[in-house]
Parts: C-alpha cells; sequence; structure tokens
C-alpha cells in the first residue's frame, strides 16, 4: 500500500486501505489473473488526487488509473474527495472486466460526473516489463 502522507496525515486509515483493497481483490478475484490492485493518494492544495494501479508483479500489466477532483468548489473534505474519486474508480474497474478489458480510459485528463460532483480521470496500460528491456536495448546500442 502506497500513501504519501505520514501516518498521523493519512487521509485514509491503513486498516481502512486494506480493507478496500480486500474488496476490491475478492469482487474481482475471477478476473485478476494474479494481478493486484494498488492505491496511492494525495492532497494538493485545491486538489485531491487519488491512484488506483491493477498490476501483476512483473509489471507486464500496469494500469494505472489516475483521478483528481478539486475538493473546494465540491464541497468536499479532502478525504471525501478520495473516497469519492475511488468509489468511481472501483465503478470503472467493475465496468472494465464486464467488458472484458476492452473499456479504455483517455490517457489525457477527461472530466466525468459521479454523483453530481465533477472529477478529472486518465489511465494508459502499459508493459513496464518491455519498456525496461527496450530502454535496456537502447541504451547497449544494439
Amino acid at each position: 500500500m502506497s500513501r504519501e502522507h505520514r501516518s498521523e496525515d493519512a487521509i485514509i486509515s491503513p486498516e481502512e486501505e486494506s480493507k478496500l483493497l480486500h474488496v476490491l481483490h475478492a469482487r474481482h478475484a475471477s478476473q485478476l489473473k494474479g494481478r493486484r490492485f494498488k492505491i496511492s493518494y494525495s492532497y494538493k492544495h485545491p486538489a485531491a488526487e487519488t491512484t488506483l494501479l491493477l498490476y501483476s508483479d512483473d509489471e507486464s500489466f500496469y494500469y494505472p488509473v489516475e483521478g483528481k477532483i478539486l475538493c473546494k468548489a465540491n464541497e468536499l473534505s479532502p478525504r471525501d474527495g478520495v473516497m469519492l474519486v475511488l468509489d468511481y474508480m472501483a465503478a470503472y474497474f467493475d465496468s472494465f472486466f464486464k467488458e472484458d478489458e476492452q473499456l479504455y480510459l483517455p490517457i489525457e485528463w477527461s472530466e466525468h460526473t459521479f454523483d453530481n460532483y465533477h472529477l478529472m480521470l486518465r489511465g494508459q496500460i502499459r508493459n513496464l516489463k518491455y519498456e525496461r528491456m527496450a530502454d535496456e536495448i537502447v541504451a547497449s546500442g544494439e
């Protein structure tokens, strides 16, 4: 689990984060194919930023779904902003798996409305394993 806050500054407690991950893993157990979710978040005034990463251990599948919401403009606390974005991301992954992983977010930030709140999302599936291999080939001059 990754947080950009010290435990005393945590927007979401480690226990709550663990429960959220448990729910996601249980809900999608049959579709994960050995992959896992990871949550990271921060609050950088005025936005709560959240990433829900779906990845394989070897990083041949690496899908960070990034979201942000302007808390003050949406009349939300940083915690409520993070939780709202996570709720939207969880719903997105429900649809992603339902559509056999053929439902993609734009690479660039795009606006979404969820429960009358406005948030921004983006995502890109990457194969970091192959990207590292390609970088090594380029660096070696072959």
